[in-house]
């Protein structure tokens, strides 16, 4: 089953994901520039979100990690398990070769930027302390997402592998032979057959090493684009030194620090400690997310034609439930300690269609809203999706087996009201009007479930998905 969600969510002023430069990310759709937040934003939101991992980890579900940092997970399981530190550490130079970097990872990492597209706050810096101890660190070249089976195989291999050796002789010295030894050790990991856990059967992996299978996503994620034009603005902002707010209040304010004549004149007292300024925009985002229910369970239960169990079943509805409420409730972080942006969607459908079809509702806004006397922009966003779908469902003959409304504005009657019509004059049945009147009376009205309070919508789409 295909299950697809369209999400429409106006933010406030904000600069919720931006490119290297520090503005908005942004598009050109239809011929028109729009704002734009990357799906790798979207995802590394929703994967990362105390929303998604508190509603799975307290169902007891595991879930995996992205990292580059496996070498150092190893070793400290390595000592948990009774060995020195002094072997431990030299088992992680076996680790360190495992995966190969990318070139358009290394071509990010030169230009500074960040391959999963997170956001940065502006408290987020690290101290040269930290730094230093950054650099310490032992990582692989790639960048990796590991489920815990992974991790414990890794171990239980490396612990074997350094039975008995001395950190001088772990690693072997000839080339050939040490290239051996990792293509030994990768088959090894291979052959242990880790399960993979939900968030990495949701949106996949590529690893470059025979050690860990790849996995193809289950879930699709667009980009998000403004239903609107996007307009860039700028914030000047100023910061100001409090010890000069403190000297002015002794002199008694701007105008006895110039009868004075004193020193520090009012420029140099009353000015800002720093000033700068911050790129922002406003925007109606449509959302698109696709997700392969079948895809899904095959990635859990190890590839197509592997055994499906009760347990990996039951993950479904849980899984898509969390999605779903993160998907609601958490906003990119970018910016927000500046910007406040958290406004929650307007309006959600979603659609589950037993022919895997995948289709994207985008074109309902290659003509830019506009807010009017009558609409304002989210109104306007709104009316343009359900037209768009009735429109491509009737023109295609798209079936859904379900498709569920949810908005807070009260917006159900729009699926069942019909465009109004100018008065027609009579028109024969065999004349062309009249048989184009026909057809159009003839089509099927869109069969949609609305439901007045989004924890219903939640329960409804689990229940589908074979949960309680």
């Amino acid at each position: 089953m295909l299950l697809e969600i369209h999400v429409l969510q106006n933010h406030a002023p904000s600069n919720l994901n931006r490119d290297d430069t520090g503005s908005p990310k942004d598009c050109m759709f239809g011929g028109i520039q729009r704002a734009r937040i990357s799906s790798q934003c979207l995802k590394q939101r929703i994967r990362s979100s105390t929303i998604f991992t508190d509603a799975l980890t307290n169902a007891s579900v595991e879930l995996g990690i992205r990292t580059r940092e496996l070498p150092e997970i190893v070793r400290e399981k390595l000592r948990e398990r009774g060995m020195s530190d002094e072997l431990a550490k030299a088992a992680m130079e076996i680790l360190v070769r495992i995966g190969k970097k990318e070139k358009k990872e290394k071509a990010a990492e030169e230009e500074g930027g960040d391959e999963e597209g997170e956001e940065e706050s502006e408290d987020d810096e690290e101290s040269p302390e930290e730094e230093a101890e950054e650099k310490k660190r032992v990582k692989t070249k790639q960048i990796m997402f590991f489920s815990p089976g992974d991790i414990n195989a890794v171990t239980d291999i490396i612990e074997k592998e350094v039975k008995g050796k001395t950190p001088d002789t772990i690693l072997e010295k000839d080339p050939k032979k040490r290239k051996n030894q990792l293509k030994r050790i990768e088959i090894a990991i291979r052959d242990k057959k880790a399960g993979i856990t939900p968030d990495i059967a949701l949106f996949g992996r590529m690893i470059t090493s025979i050690a860990f299978r790849n996995v193809d996503a289950a879930m699709q994620v667009a980009h998000a684009i403004s239903t609107n034009e996007m307009a860039q603005e700028f914030d000047f902002y100023t910061a100001v030194d409090d010890r000069n707010r403190e000297r002015m209040a002794r002199k008694g304010g701007d105008e006895a620090v110039a009868k004075e004549g004193s020193e520090d004149t009012i420029e140099e007292d009353a000015g800002a400690g720093m000033m700068g300024d911050i790129e922002f925009t406003s925007a109606c985002f449509y959302k698109y997310f696709s997700l392969d229910t079948d895809a899904f369970m095959a990635n859990l239960a190890g590839g197509k034609g592997n055994p499906i169990t009760p347990a990996m079943r039951a993950l479904l509805p849980l899984v898509v439930g969390a999605f779903l409420e993160t998907l609601v409730f958490a906003s990119p972080t970018g910016k927000q300690n500046s910007f406040a942006a958290h406004q929650l969607p307007d309006a959600i459908l979603i659609e589950a269609r037993e022919k895997k079809i995948p289709v994207s509702y985008a074109n309902a806004f290659i003509e830019p809203c506009r807010p009017s006397t009558r609409k304002d922009l989210v109104a306007a966003s709104i009316d343009a999706m359900i037209n768009h779908v009735k429109t491509i469902s009737a023109a295609y003959g798209i079936e859904s087996r379900e498709r569920f409304w949810f908005s807070p504005r009260g917006t159900a009657a729009a699926w069942s009201a019909k465009p109004a019509k100018e008065p027609e004059k009579k028109e024969d049945a065999t004349s062309n009007q009249g048989r184009k009147k026909k057809d159009e009376e003839a089509k099927p009205e869109i069969s949609v479930e609305t439901f007045s309070t989004f924890p219903d919508l939640v329960k409804k789409v689990k229940k589908i998905l074979g949960g309680a």
